[in-house]
C-alpha cells in the first residue's frame, strides 16, 4: 500500500473510531434537555482522564444505534467491495431484530418488504415528517 493510501486508511479509521467514541460519550445525554451535561459534570475536565457514564438505557462506554448501523454498513462495504443496497438492507434488518434501540423512522423503513422505496414509504407513513439526522451520523464508512 502506498503512502497516500496508508494515510487515507488511517484517516478513515480515525474518523470511524472518533465517531464511535463521541457517540458513546453522548449516548447518556441523547434525547435529554439542554444543560444536563454541565449539571452532571460541574467540574471541567481538560487534559485528564474523565469517567464514562451510562444512562438512558446505555452502559458506560456503549455506543448507540447510529454507530451500530455504521458498523453494519462498513462490514457490507468491505464484503461487497462497494455499495450493495440489498446487502446493507439485510444487515440492518438483522441488526434491528435484536437491537437495544432503533429509531422510529429507521424501524418503519426496515419493516418494508424491500429496500426499494423503504425510506420514502416511512416518510409518507409519518405524515411527511422526517427530520432525523441519524443518517448523517452513520455514513462515515461511505466517506
Amino acid at each position: 500500500m502506498d503512502t497516500e493510501n496508508k494515510v487515507n486508511t488511517q484517516r478513515a479509521i480515525g474518523a470511524f473510531v472518533g465517531g464511535a467514541v463521541g457517540d458513546a460519550l453522548g449516548a447518556p445525554f441523547e434525547f435529554k434537555a439542554g444543560g444536563l451535561y454541565s449539571s452532571t459534570f460541574p467540574e471541567r475536565v481538560v487534559g485528564e482522564v474523565g469517567e464514562m457514564t451510562g444512562g438512558g438505557g446505555w452502559s458506560p462506554g456503549e455506543f448507540t444505534d447510529d454507530t451500530q448501523m455504521a458498523i453494519a454498513l462498513a462490514e457490507s462495504l468491505i464484503a461487497n467491495h462497494g455499495i450493495n443496497s440489498a446487502d446493507i438492507w439485510e444487515r440492518w434488518r438483522a441488526w434491528a431484530s435484536s437491537a437495544k434501540d432503533v429509531g422510529i423512522l429507521t424501524r418503519q423503513a426496515l419493516s418494508a418488504e424491500s429496500h426499494d422505496g423503504a425510506a420514502r414509504a416511512a416518510e409518507v407513513s409519518n405524515g411527511g415528517k422526517s427530520a432525523g439526522n441519524g443518517s448523517v451520523m452513520r455514513n462515515t464508512p461511505i466517506a
